[in-house]
């Protein structure tokens, strides 16, 4: 059984035992996650705190660890990547965080989420991304074609990434350097918008590639995506390949005429019930490397709300029934469906007393800083804040659709 502690006191009983993993909760006001990660134990859960934690440089992994949010979203990683360099490194498990690569040096930008950057025989073993919004990395999700190394899995679930590659042009999981032992790479249940390069890359094996590996794409959302016509969104010299019940929308239109390169000799590659639209007219829908096209449809899904990046789908769609896309967009009240960082315009912050919305809310509620509901309102496009104490307060903000968003609040 885990045991909880706060950073200061409890980090320092828990390496002293040493019998057992704990739960960390850091403050970004007294300690940096640098410092955190490094004085934890494997096994360890890192809770964070609100606030921004500024690294502006790679966390070197060597040790199973978990990092999550002590408030979804409220957390926010920025300027830091995660690199694996030591062989037999551990697990990591990222939940419920904003990774932002922005770095404090201005114009300057974290490279890759995650790296694999080791010598030879480099041996990870799961990784887990879950309900995490991923913003401005400057190049790729993942980096492993350094040298031939091994990766249990790696799974992206439930996760929103935003315009990431602006600065150079490997694809979102480049994978042409690491086999993936009995498990798999999954992207599964996200929305990935603004990105230019291809979606996955991988070699044969000689090159270090892996012809029994499994790669599962599966009800995701992409919208504006592989924009640069010399990159096509899928090259597989090996492995097993799932693409199923995705929706791709928007991407150069007129000039590639395939939009995938595949071994058939070594590779399973299947293309089934997806949706493609405004999308290379068509290429990527009718290419012909795929070992099983079945199922897929060119229709326009309908957005609501693109211009928000907000991909609901309108209410009755077939697209919900036939559960295609990414989840969160089906407009089903199943919890807190948080878009983007900064998507909803919430002023003056901080304030004195009134805050003024962008738009009006089905309904608010605010929350102390430890969860305690303190106001639930209906039908507000403003609200006062005098009878509140000065401090931090998370706000819940919820449409007419149903769509919750989640910000924090300063009352002076």
């Amino acid at each position: 059984m885990k045991t909880k502690f706060t950073f200061l006191a409890g980090l320092f009983l828990a390496l002293s035992l040493n019998v057992m993993a704990a739960d960390i909760t850091v403050d970004p006001a007294s300690t940096t996650l640098t410092t955190a990660y490094a004085s934890a134990a494997s096994g360890d859960v890192l809770i964070l705190m609100d606030g921004t934690y500024v690294i502006d440089a790679n966390i070197t992994m060597t040790k199973a660890i978990t990092i999550k949010a002590q408030h979804p979203k409220m957390a926010i990683i920025s300027g830091a990547g995660f690199l694996f360099s030591t062989s037999s490194t551990g697990n990591l498990t990222v939940q419920d965080v904003v990774l932002d690569g922005a770095k404090a040096a201005a114009g300057t930008y974290a490279s890759y989420v995650v790296d694999f950057n080791g010598s030879a025989g480099l041996i990870v073993n799961n990784i887990l991304f879950e309900n995490c919004t991923v913003i401005n990395y400057g190049n790729c999700f993942l980096r492993a074609n350094r040298v031939e190394d091994t990766c249990e899995s790696l799974k992206v679930n439930n996760c929103i990434i935003k315009g990431n590659g602006s600065v150079a042009a490997y694809p979102f999981f480049q994978v042409t350097k690491t086999k993936f032992g009995t498990g798999s790479l999954e992207l599964t249940n996200s929305t990935i918008a603004d990105f230019s390069n291809e979606y996955i890359q991988n070699y044969g094996t000689t090159a270090g590639g892996d012809n029994n590996a499994t790669y599962l794409f599966k009800n995701n959302t992409f919208y504006n995506t592989v924009t640069v016509v010399a990159r096509k969104p899928f090259s597989f010299s090996s492995g097993k390949v799932y693409v199923q019940n995705n929706i791709f929308v928007k991407s150069t239109t007129g000039t590639r005429t395939l939009d995938v390169t595949i071994n058939a000799a070594v590779t399973t590659a299947e293309f089934t019930n997806n949706v493609v639209y405004d999308y290379d007219a068509g290429a990527l829908f009718n290419s012909t490397g795929w070992s099983l096209n079945s199922g897929n449809q060119e229709v326009d899904p309908g957005f609501l709300n693109v211009a928000n990046y907000d991909f609901t789908l309108p209410t009755g769609s077939a697209l919900i029934t036939a559960k295609i896309g990414d989840p969160r967009w089906f407009g089903i009240a199943t919890g807190v469906k948080n878009t983007f960082a900064n998507t909803v315009n919430i002023y003056p912050n901080p304030t004195v007393d009134m805050i003024y919305f962008d738009k009006t809310y089905h309904n608010v509620k605010i929350f102390s800083i430890l969860g305690k509901e303190i106001i639930n309102a209906n039908q507000k496009s403003n609200l006062s804040l005098n009878q509140l104490s000065s401090g931090v307060y998370i706000i819940h903000l919820t449409d007419s659709n149903g769509l919750t968003s989640i910000e924090k609040v300063t009352k002076k």
